[in-house]
């Protein structure tokens, strides 16, 4: 009898967990979840964690839960857990990685990019049929590319890394990591995903999502920068139904933009703010900055300390708004093969804006 199971990494986050709840939904059967933990009982509790910070309900009932962490040689496991993994496994779902946008550049591709590798070595000892990596659009900064000028959804062997940030560089050379795997005869796909916004049925926040987080020291502050910025993103429920269509699919695409035109407007939450009764002055950057400072100096506010920490990382407080992934179009013909409604535009409500805004606000 064929294998049929799916294994998803990186369970208990933001995104895994979503997927977890769809690949339920859909029958999938057996279904195992990674969870950076010590034991089982840690791995269980961790993900009981997850589900009443993202408001979900995952069924026990035809779920295994193994603890792991991806930073530690074989993934922590022992070699008879690897074989009792893999068993009976079909798809490999890889969503594990550390976000953590203040952890060094050591930590990020121990994790991002030789966790990614110790991985596919199992995938293919195992005789996994397919290996499906979550990317970033975040490997895209630096192209050398136009506004006019799609992003294909092809490998990029020669990406520059000057413009990269350090997760960037990490989930580049995982990315890479899986092409040499599929060129000695592994199944893989590679999932370039915008950011992730707050679910679209319960409102779950990105706990690690850098516009949340400068959406929220604004909103403390009651000022935002002016400046006409914009992303591609997609609220993380149906960024996982999408992934969850790829898993089910007899074959998927090599590499595949998760992407729906138009990108998502800063200004679109500010008037969304205006409309909540939340209205924000509008100030140059570094205004906006000196001002963000002076708030958090004061107060000692975890939030606003938090975006200081994330504004710091760059040379220049803008630069993170202005990356090329910020800017540039992605071709999305192959997701659309699979996910024909991805052609259509996307569309955020004014009441999901504003019930995303309220949540950041309490």
């Amino acid at each position: 009898m064929a294998n049929s199971g799916v294994l998803v990494t990186g369970a208990n986050g933001f995104f895994g967990l979503h997927l977890l709840q769809v690949l339920q939904q859909l029958g999938v059967a057996p279904l195992k979840a990674l969870v950076r933990a010590e034991t089982v009982d840690g791995a269980w509790q961790r993900l009981k964690c997850a589900e009443q910070q993202y408001q979900l309900a995952l069924e026990r009932e035809g779920l295994e839960v193994v603890p792991c962490d991806l930073s530690l040689q074989d993934c922590g496991l022992s070699e008879q857990s690897r074989e009792h993994l893999l068993r009976g496994i079909d798809t490999l779902v890889h969503a594990g990685a550390c976000v953590n946008f203040t952890a060094s550049q050591e930590q990020l591709l121990r994790t991002n990019a030789g966790g990614t590798s110790q991985l596919l070595e199992m995938a293919k000892t195992a005789r996994i049929r397919r290996f499906l990596q979550v990317s970033s659009l975040a490997v895209c900064n630096g192209l050398n590319l136009s506004e006019q000028h799609p992003v294909p959804e092809t490998p990029l062997n020669d990406q520059p890394k000057a413009g990269l940030s350090s997760y960037g560089q990490s989930k580049l050379a995982a990315e890479q990591s899986c092409y040499r795997f599929g060129a000695e005869g592994l199944g893989v796909s590679v999932l370039r995903l915008p950011y992730l916004l707050a679910s679209a049925s319960s409102f779950a926040l990105n706990p690690h999502g850098y516009l949340d987080l400068v959406l929220r020291a604004a909103l403390r502050i009651g000022a935002s920068f002016d400046d006409a910025f914009s992303l591609h993103a997609l609220p993380v429920d149906l960024c996982a139904s999408w992934v969850a269509r790829m898993v089910m699919a007899p074959e998927v695409p090599l590499i595949m933009h998760l992407v729906s035109d138009p990108p998502v407007q800063w200004r679109d939450w500010i008037d969304a703010a205006s409309a909540l009764g939340e209205p924000l002055c509008l100030e140059p950057m570094e205004q906006w900055y000196g001002r963000l400072r002076k708030a958090a100096a004061a107060s000692r506010s975890p939030d606003l300390l938090s975006a200081i920490a994330f504004l710091s990382l760059e040379t220049s407080h803008k630069r993170w708004m202005h990356g090329n992934a910020h800017r540039l179009s992605f071709a999305n013909d192959n997701l659309c093969s699979l996910v024909p409604e991805a052609a259509r535009p996307l569309k955020l409500s004014m009441d999901y804006r504003q019930t995303v805004l309220h949540q950041l606000a309490t």
